[in-house]
Order: structure tokens, then sequence, then C-alpha cells
């Protein structure tokens, strides 16, 4: 069978726009991509025998040294999915600041057996550690989605806040970092008091997010908000028992969710500020309740009333959650919807909120997802 009409997958990586991938293949272990939706960067790991020592003797020192300039030109390329070699690969140049990058597309060679590929753009990364490990030598190099020697995650700071809305706190925060703010919220939450203490704006605005049950995503261009799970425009991925190597279910604690939340806080004057919610169905005389206590800074009774509301949903959000793991599936990334069938219990529609990619040097492809049940 002529190799160009069989169906594999490979990796491309470039490093600063640079196509590297022939040049890494005989060093090439595995490449590990992880596209988060809810509070954390996305994350490249690529994986490199070192068994002649080169990597650790002469090339890290050169990725380093580029990692380190304080600005440089980057180029941007983008896969055409209707060229047949990546050297008819589209790139976009953008003289802006920054400093080593790497990208990494999976793409699936005709595998719909049109003779096109399929392509998962991981995006551009920021070199954030190399690791070494022995016997036999390896390199591991490690990126994040957001620039590690960024303040965003950095430098700690301390700033009061009052009567501002959670978007324009976001709006703020990118600003300073020099990324855009995507605000997907239809109901902006207005915070009347809270005080950042000597904390990196990437951990407060993921504190804030967790507190007011709103969903965070860090790009290496942008801040995103949004509630629940983000519109991707795809019906949910019918998934059964026959389509996945293995599964693992997971019923949060006491198997059940909490019927209510209070949330109190007293200011340092003595004032109190208290608010009660309950589920739509819940029943007062129900010995078997289970109650969620809150102290939560607040500058208001209403306040009080909307976190508690916010909290109810954020911790019965991860009652029930799991893992599945099967053959490479570019369609699963963090935000979309799998719908799995057969499973009983767990048979119904799943949010995916963390998907590994990992693709060896061999061709081999797994997807790897993190999801939460959606009531139905």
């Amino acid at each position: 069978m002529d190799e160009r009409s069989a169906r594999r997958t490979a990796v491309c990586l470039y490093f600063d726009g640079v196509d590297i991938t022939t040049d890494l293949r005989k060093y090439l272990l595995t490449v590990s991509y992880t596209d988060n939706a809810d509070g954390e960067t996305d994350d490249l790991q690529i994986r490199l025998q070192d068994r002649a020592e080169l990597w650790s003797e002469r090339w890290l020192l050169q990725a380093l040294d580029a990692a380190s300039l304080p600005g440089s030109s980057s180029i941007r390329t983008y896969y055409d999915t209707d060229k047949k070699a990546r050297s008819e690969t589209k790139k976009q140049e953008e003289v802006r600041k920054s400093n080593f990058r790497m990208q990494a597309f999976i793409v699936r060679r005709n595998w719909s057996g049109n003779g096109k590929d399929e392509v998962l753009d991981c995006g551009e990364f920021f070199l954030d550690e190399i690791t070494g490990t022995g016997a036999p030598n390896c390199i591991t190099l490690k990126g994040s989605s957001a620039p590690y020697r960024s303040t965003l995650r950095q430098s700690p700071e301390s700033k009061h806040w009052s009567n501002i809305h959670l978007g324009d706190i976001a709006k703020y925060i990118a600003g300073k970092a020099g990324l855009q703010i995507m605000n997907l919220l239809k109901s902006d939450p207005l915070i009347g008091v809270s005080d950042q203490n000597k904390e990196s704006d990437a951990s407060y605005l993921a504190r804030l997010c967790r507190i007011f049950n709103v969903n965070l995503k860090f790009t290496n261009t942008a801040i995103v908000l949004y509630a629940g799970e983000p519109e991707t425009g795809a019906e949910p991925l019918e998934l059964e028992k026959r389509d996945l190597s293995s599964y693992d279910f997971r019923i949060g604690k006491a198997q059940r969710e909490y019927d209510s939340c209070t949330v109190t806080y007293v200011t340092p004057k003595g004032t109190k500020y208290k608010g009660t919610v309950y589920l739509a169905d819940y029943d007062p005389e129900n010995e078997d309740n289970l109650h969620l206590d809150l102290s939560l800074k607040c500058a208001s009774n209403e306040e009080a009333q909307k976190l508690a509301a916010y909290q109810l949903a954020r911790h019965n959000l991860y009652a029930v959650t799991g893992s599945i793991t099967l053959p490479g599936n570019q369609r699963i990334v963090g935000g979309v919807k799998v719908k799995l069938q057969g499973f009983g219990l767990w048979t119904g529609t799943w949010a995916v909120f963390s998907a590994n990619h990992t693709v060896d040097g061999n061709g081999g492809y797994v997807t790897k997802a993190e999801i939460r049940k959606l009531d139905e």
C-alpha cells in the first residue's frame, strides 16, 4: 500500500515558526497535549530520548538562550488541510514581544479515506520547564499557553476592589498582561468587596471565578470567561462501550448533592450579612438534607444570597465525574459534550473539562478526557 494513502497519525512541531518535525523524529518519544476548559492553562510536553546527550550538552542551551531574549519576531504557522505537505502550510509573521515559542499539530492523515488531513491545532506554547531523567537519558520540554515569565502567573499583587463586575476585574488583569479579554457571561457577577492579598493575578482571578461559579480559561492570547459549557456549535459526540479503551466513573461524597447553602460574613465593624438558597425540590421535612455552610466576604445580604446560589451550583456541579480513554479523537477538547450510551447509571450527556492527546514516536495516538455529568 502506498504510504501516502494509508491511515496514520503524525505530529508536526515548530520552534519559533521553523518546522523541526523531521529533525526531531529520531529523538521523539511522545508528544502530549492537554486542553483545559476550566481555570488552567493548556499544556504541551515533548519527550525526547537523549542517549547521545546532544540535547543536554548543547541544544538545550540554545533553546534557553532563545527563551531569554527580551523580544523577537514570532511566526505563527497555520496548517492547510487542503495541502498534502507541511512545506505548504501558511505562515503569518507578527512582530511582537515574544520569547521562545513552540507549536504542535496532531495530524490524522487520510483518516476518512478522502486523502485529506484532519488536524488538531494545539496552539502556541511558551517554554515553561525542562526536565532531564535517566537512565536511559530523556529530556522533556514543557510548554504553557500563558507565558511563564509573565506577571500574570508569577508576581504577587495586592489590590482592593469594590462595587465592580467580575468581567471588569478580568479585563484589567488581561490588560496588564497584554492579553485580550473574551467575556462570554450573560450575567456578569457584581462584586461588592474583594481583596487580592499577595496573590498572582492568575491565582486571584481563578479564586474569584470559583467563588462565583464562572469558568475561566487562559490561552496564549486571551483570558476567557464563560458560564456553564462554552457553545461549540456541534452536537454531542456519541460514544458506546466499544468506542472506549477504558472508563472510570465516580459519584461525589455521600453519593448526593448538597440540598442548601448558606453564606455568612461578619465585617470588621461587626455587621453581619447572610444569605441562604435551596434546591428547587428541597424538602424541609427530610432529616437527611445535606447543607453547605461557607464564610465568604460580601457587602450585603443580597450579595451573600447570590454567592450562596453560585456556591451551591458549583459544589453540585462536580457531583458525578469520570474519565474516559479512547483511540485518538481530535473532537474531544475542553468544553465539548459527549453522550455516553449503554452505560446504565452513567448513560447521558457529559461535559469535557480536560482532554489529553498523546502521540508516540511510532504514531500511536490516545485521547484521555476528564468529564462531568450534566443535568438532563
